[in-house]
């Protein structure tokens, strides 16, 4: 018999990541803010916050998880949209 493999399957849903763009130009800017203002943690993500998920779920630690969509959202799909 040849060996079974196992592949785990994960989306990561990140919500707003600060990427250096400036928002502050935009014509939705203060869309935007109004956003980041309902977000429980009142901010956007730092790179390394998304990037830090990803690298775990590469780790033998998160082999159990499997099928997942995982919201890096600061809170607000808890809140509702």
């Amino acid at each position: 018999m040849g060996k079974r493999w196992h592949s785990n399957e994960y989306c990561v849903a990140p919500w707003a990541v600060n990427t250096g763009v400036k928002v502050e130009n935009d014509d939705h800017s203060n869309d935007f803010r109004r956003l980041i203002g309902r977000t429980p943690i009142r901010r956007v993500a730092q790179p390394n916050e998304v990037s830090s998920l990803v690298t775990f779920l590469c780790l033998p630690a998160a082999s159990y998880i499997n099928g997942q969509v995982v919201s890096v959202d600061g809170g607000f799909s808890v809140c509702g949209f």
